[in-house]
């Protein structure tokens, strides 16, 4: 029976601290246009299948390597960890180097076999099969999978991966490239320039995720190995890359950029070429770091600037990231309609004496036929509802239980949908308190949603929701925030949230997604994406609410 996997806040890592760099791997599938044929091992390598470009301008590359059997995997585990290191661009203290590892399943289809892919928010590239699965055309999301080097499938451009535990599996390693044409990120990368000049900043440090993907097209994830995009004060831009690296990002659109790639072999020192990148005297400057710099990269590039002050670059970036441009809208819609017809079909697979995990292998399988990637998959029946970050269990489903279902997944260059609704398993009627809440729901998201315009604040938009909830004596159960923005990153600004006193500006996106629940007992929410417009909003989700 196909189960989906049910990996998440891990972070890969290996055991062995130095395993074998495996490069220029045999071709594991043939492509012909959109189809890709299963090679066996020893045929044809294949390195690149084609450039093409589609819509919104996309160049699309696909290409795939093989990693051969009888090798291991890295051990997933979680971290967290923050350091305060440093203030924000505005003055305000931040932590540095804050990040929550998360790994989700992805999936990838294919003809004749599914892929699992993992993440860290942009993330792992591993594909484990076993040789079951690859032989009959199943979906296998059993095996273990972890990157130890290696860049977003989604619309990444190079994988470098390092395999380390035996595990007898087929692993393959997906290459899919879709960018936009390089003159998008050369307009991006030209306003980043101005708004880092009007801060007055020495320049800023820019690591690999969301913000290098915004304004290169590159996903590129080398991990232990320092990745970052320098800007310096006088626009010069540069990208410090590990060597091996090089000639990928020669592919990419950076490769039609004005910026220089600074390769570096292991054994030299890519902080001092950071440093040296920025240009001048740092001694007494301001110098920003992006969002991804982690606290054992800063504590390097400290040392080779001393005498530097360290800021969050964020309030530079964000403001270029939140405002979204048509292209960049265009496939949120994509996104938007494609999980629309996801949740169209949600309702027939809600039946009696069905776990939520058969559920949740179904919606899988949906969610592939309409985007390149399985972000995440919530399926909480009956209690489990109550729980916001439930994710899916062996609870059989019972007539009458009320179900949260809230899906997400990847199209394009990286875009996110993300929906949630509320269902009742036929059979029997629901409960009563359900009964009584869920207009009090459905009217606090439908008002939010009328409230957002140019102009109006992220907090007024979380208090018309939550006045609603609150007055109706569910103030309570009320817990979370009214909204998150989307794009690149599934969750960025603007956070629609108490206290977040930024107006919205036409070309915002972000989720209206209040809920209630009654712990223990049952839950329910109502998301629907955004998009400000100049007299109001555009829902990007219209899939049915109740």
């Amino acid at each position: 029976m196909h189960l989906p996997a049910r990996v998440r806040n891990h972070k890969c890592t290996a055991t062995d601290p130095d395993p074998p760099l495996r490069t220029n791997a045999v071709g594991d599938r043939e492509c012909n246009g959109a189809r890709d044929r299963i090679l066996g091992d020893g045929e044809h390598p294949l390195e690149r299948t084609h450039r093409s470009v589609g819509q919104g301008g996309i160049v699309r590359v696909q290409e795939i390597v093989r990693v051969p059997r009888g090798h291991g995997v890295a051990r997933l585990r979680n971290n967290e960890g923050q350091i305060r290191a440093c203030n924000d661009v505005e003055g305000n203290h931040a932590p540095v180097g804050a990040r929550r590892h998360e790994v989700d399943a992805h999936i990838l289809r294919g003809d004749g076999v599914e892929k699992v892919r993992h993440r860290e928010h942009h993330g792992p590239r591993l594909v484990v099969a076993n040789d079951a699965a690859v032989a009959d055309g199943s979906t296998c999301l059993t095996g273990r999978t972890g990157n130890r080097r290696g860049q977003r499938d989604e619309v990444g451009i190079h994988h470098d991966t390092r395999v380390t535990e035996p595990h007898h599996g087929t692993y393959k390693m997906i290459h899919m490239t879709e960018t936009f044409d390089h003159s998008v990120y050369q307009r991006r990368l030209d306003m980043a320039r101005t708004a880092i000049a009007e801060r007055g900043l020495h320049g800023v440090i820019i690591g690999t995720g969301a913000e290098l993907a915004y304004l290169t097209g590159s996903w590129i994830s080398t991990h232990e190995r320092f990745t970052a995009l320098i800007i310096a004060a006088d626009g010069t831009a540069t990208l410090v890359a590990p060597g091996v690296d090089k000639g990928e990002l020669n592919r990419s659109p950076v490769g039609e950029m004005d910026i220089t790639i600074a390769g570096w072999a292991d054994g030299e020192n890519p902080y001092a070429i950071a440093a040296t990148a920025l240009g001048g005297d740092a001694h007494g400057a301001t110098v920003g770091v992006g969002s991804s710099i982690t606290a054992d990269h800063l504590f390097r590039l400290r040392e080779e600037l001393p005498g530097a002050t360290f800021v969050l670059a964020t309030t530079v970036l964000k403001e270029l990231f939140m405002r979204k441009d048509p292209e960049e809208i265009e496939w949120l819609r994509t996104a938007g309609k494609a999980i629309d017809n996801v949740f169209l079909q949600v309702p027939s697979l809600l039946q009696a004496g069905r776990t939520e995990r058969e559920v949740a292998a179904d919606i899988e399988k949906l969610i592939l036929e309409g985007h390149d990637v399985v972000d995440f998959i919530i399926v909480g029946s009956g209690p489990n509802g109550a729980n916001p970050h439930h994710d899916f269990s062996d609870r059989v489903l019972e007539a009458g239980d009320v179900v949260v279902v809230d899906l997400g997944g990847t199209v394009g260059p990286g875009y996110h949908s993300d929906c949630t609704r509320t269902f009742v398993v036929p059979g029997a009627e629901p409960s009563e308190d359900y009964t009584k809440f869920i207009p009090v729901l459905l009217r606090a998201q439908e008002e939010a949603v009328k409230a957002v315009r140019p102009g109006v604040t992220a907090e007024y938009v979380d208090s018309v929701a939550r006045d609603i909830i609150s007055e109706a004596g569910y103030g309570n159960a009320y817990f979370h925030r009214t909204g998150h923005g989307i794009g690149l990153s599934m969750h960025e600004d603007p956070f629609i949230i108490a206290g977040n006193t930024m107006p919205l500006e036409e070309g915002m996106t972000f989720s209206i997604e209040p809920g209630i629940y009654l712990t223990g007992n049952v839950g329910a929410r109502i998301e629907d994406i955004v998009v400000v417009t100049a007299d109001g909003c555009e829902r990007l989700n219209n899939s049915p609410r109740a």
